[in-house]
C-alpha cells in the first residue's frame, strides 16, 4: 500500500517538474527570439533546474525503492 502511495507521489511530482521544464523551455526560446536576455537567462536558468530536479527525484526514487 505505501509503495503504490510513494510511486503515485513520484509519478505526479514528476509530471509537474517535466512541464515546468518544457514551459521554461518554451519561454526561453521566446524571449531569446525577442531580444530579452535577461528574461531568456532566467528561462534558461529555471529549464536547467527544474531538469536537475527531476534527476535528483529520479536518483532518490531508484535509491529507496529498488524493483
Amino acid at each position: 500500500m505505501t509503495d503504490n502511495l510513494i510511486d503515485w507521489l513520484f509519478w505526479s511530482g514528476a509530471a509537474v517538474v517535466g512541464y515546468g521544464s518544457i514551459s521554461s523551455l518554451i519561454r526561453y526560446f521566446h524571449f531569446w527570439r525577442r531580444g530579452h536576455s535577461v528574461m531568456a537567462a532566467q528561462s534558461g536558468l529555471q529549464t536547467m533546474l527544474c531538469t536537475a530536479g527531476l534527476v535528483v527525484m529520479w536518483l532518490l526514487y531508484q535509491k529507496y525503492l529498488p524493483v
